[in-house]
């Protein structure tokens, strides 16, 4: 139906004969949460020949390097070969920006531009996880490789972190506010702190839990924060509005840890008020752990009250909830770290981003209403004008040239535009 095709988000229209007189018209939105995720593949920091050890005995392994048009090299910090793949459509959706190279995280090369056509850049897009598959990558990961569930976490919040240095300079003089919450995602935000505050940066922690309901893995990232005299301030001790309004005029970037992607109830209560301040913060990027707080992991349905970040750092795979909407839409620029998993450990998992560079071209920018290709649509009843409107009008948002529409002179009126 046309040479070329347009936006991301806008519906695509293809059209195939199926008998004598009778061709079959299809619509197909390709969603915007399929244009842009930038991948991070992060192996394991360096942590002594013991882990190394570990990691050989449990075939956790570098990904080959990335072939050109674009050169990947050795991340500055990390004792492994690091990957970022990227790809990206020919206009990105609102939530992501113009990207500054990631230089030292392995990237060479400019960052995001903006238009582009679309490229693939390095090994197939990743896989999209449930949060069932996921929790079973997990476990796997510790059950079949013996990776411990403590040195994921490490790597998650490590990985983390290096963003925050990388893409954010964060750093000394930073001032760097973690939300906290329960269950392992807090454990991640305790390592984040950790580790920034060994960058330099200073630290506070909004504790959002009870310290004795935590797992081990997140009970002994907490414990080392305390040791390291991170101030933690406890969210339900005290006057909260006011403590809250303090620590958020004082920072300069926030990390959500509230919770994680099995989040299964509403957000409420002080809950619901820290995330309507922090929604409501100016003063920095907000950067999510694994999924905004309060985005369900398997359908991005917002449960109550979200966050609303500035960059999402997802961790083994993306979930179906980073890019459904509305959780799509709350996660700013979506990067996905492996934490260590080795490689084909998510062959089972079944859903993976669709590969559109065959289909879509890049958009001569030279061109006009007939270089784009032309359609008409038979199509409509006396009393049905909604049809004809939408499938003439989608040719349009398609990136079609030039779309006419025959229909009967009663709908006419009605759908003139």
């Amino acid at each position: 139906a046309g040479k070329n095709y347009g936006q991301a988000g806008m519906p695509l229209v293809m059209a195939t004969r199926v008998s004598e007189g009778l061709t079959l018209v299809i619509i197909v939105t390709l969603s915007s949460a399929l244009t842009a995720v930038a991948v991070l593949d992060n192996a394991k920091p360096e942590m002594g020949a013991a882990a190394r050890s570990l990691a050989s005995a449990s075939h956790v392994s570098p990904l080959a390097p990335v072939p050109p048009p674009r050169a990947f090299g050795r991340g500055a910090s990390c004792a492994f070969q690091n990957n970022i793949r990227r790809f990206r459509t020919q206009q990105p959706p609102h939530s992501l920006r113009q990207q500054q190279p990631l230089s030292a995280l392995g990237l060479s090369g400019g960052g995001m531009s903006a238009p582009a056509p679309v490229t693939w850049v390095s090994p197939p897009p990743p896989k999209i996880s449930t949060v069932a598959e996921m929790t079973a990558l997990d476990h796997g990961c510790t059950d079949q490789y013996g990776v411990p569930s403590a040195l994921l976490m490490e790597s998650a919040g490590l990985a983390s972190f290096r963003l925050m240095r990388e893409k954010y300079q964060v750093g000394p003089g930073s001032r760097v506010l973690v939300f906290a919450g329960p269950g392992n995602n807090g454990g991640d935000g305790f390592v984040v702190a950790r580790h920034a505050l060994a960058a330099g940066a200073s630290v506070k922690v909004l504790l959002m839990a009870k310290p004795e309901t935590y797992k081990p893995d997140a009970k002994t990232n907490y414990e080392a924060a305390v040791k390291l005299g991170i101030p933690i301030i406890d969210f339900h001790s005290g006057e909260l509005s006011e403590a809250l309004s303090d620590l958020l005029t004082w920072a300069n970037f926030a990390v959500d840890a509230i919770f994680g992607v099995g989040l299964a109830r509403d957000v409420r209560g002080k809950y619901a008020e820290v995330v309507h301040n922090l929604n409501a913060w100016k003063n920095g990027p907000v950067l999510a752990l694994d999924i905004p707080s309060g985005v369900g992991g398997d359908r991005g349905d917002v449960k109550g009250v979200a966050v609303k970040a500035t960059a999402t750092i997802t961790y083994g795979v993306p979930k179906l909830g980073n890019l459904l909407y509305p959780g799509y839409s709350l996660g700013g620029e979506l990067f996905t770290t492996r934490i260590g998993f080795p490689p084909h450990h998510d062959a089972g998992v079944q859903v993976e981003l669709a590969r559109p560079s065959g289909l879509l071209k890049p958009r001569d920018a030279q061109g006009h209403k007939t270089s784009f290709g032309q359609a008409l649509f038979v199509a409509g009843a006396r009393t049905y004008f909604g049809a004809p409107l939408l499938a003439s009008l989608s040719f349009m948002k398609a990136g079609g040239g030039y779309s006419r529409l025959a229909a009967p002179m009663s709908v006419i009126p009605y759908v003139a535009v």
